[in-house]
């Protein structure tokens, strides 16, 4: 994944690379919810521009501060309040097996603030993905006959645990809380009107279009078999 930021809109060469790191597991999702925090706001007033689509001749000028291993997907959306622009651009990766990669450029005056706090919020996103701690219900229910506890007592016991684990390992790895005005911790949801309406179209332009399809694979591929019929004729010609 890439975060490019540009504070100076009129001078394109003050764009840089804020933020670059490999990811097999960040989606265009974990972005648009990580972005939540600033473009829900309706105080900043943020909007979805329209008629603006991967292959629009704005947006092509991106590539060239990205990999030239990639090339773009079919999904990309631009939100702006006027006077910073965010891209939220999905690239193809091909390596040993083919992945998207996010590509997130923010241009504007307030570019570097907004490209700290949303990769402060993908770490939050990430950490969870680390591991996937689930209770097993059966397990849960075999135990609590054998101790003779009730099931729903054990079950509390169970997540405060886990709870306390959750605070733990955030307090470890990542710098701290981020904290709302009321000074408690901000979650990251997505549940506002603008992250919504974004991952609504991700889904309803689901499932991704397949790789485009290279004609000449596909004609190496026909002589290959069209050559192995041919020797199956041959050697049926013979015991005939």
């Amino acid at each position: 994944m890439e975060i490019i930021i540009q504070k100076d809109t009129s001078e394109p060469l003050s764009r840089r690379l804020f933020a670059q790191f490999s990811t097999e597991v960040l989606s265009l999702e974990d972005v648009i919810l990580a972005l939540s925090w600033i473009i829900d706001d309706e105080a900043e007033g943020y909007h979805r521009l329209p008629f603006l689509s991967a292959e629009s001749e704005g947006l092509e000028r991106l590539d060239v501060y990205t990999s030239i291993r990639k090339r773009r997907a079919e999904r990309a959306y631009v939100v702006s309040n006027g006077r910073n622009t965010i891209y939220i651009l999905d690239y193809v990766v091909k390596a040993r097996r083919v992945y998207h990669d996010p590509v997130l450029c923010i241009v504007g005056p307030e570019a570097e603030r907004i490209a700290e706090r949303t990769l402060r919020n993908l770490k939050r996103i990430l950490l969870p993905k680390i591991c996937d701690m689930r209770i097993n219900d059966h397990a849960l229910t075999d135990f609590a006959r054998l101790i003779g506890a009730k099931k729903t007592d054990i079950l509390k016991e169970v997540s405060e645990v886990l709870e306390e684990a959750e605070v733990a390992l955030k307090m470890r790895l990542l710098e701290g809380p981020e904290e709302d005005a009321d000074g408690g911790e901000t979650p990251v949801r997505g549940e506002g009107r603008l992250s919504r309406e974004l991952l609504e179209d991700l889904k309803r332009r689901r499932p991704l279009l397949m790789e485009q399809i290279d004609i000449h694979e596909i004609l190496s591929y026909g002589i290959v078999i069209l050559f192995l019929v041919l020797m199956l004729f041959a050697a049926l010609s013979k015991l005939l």
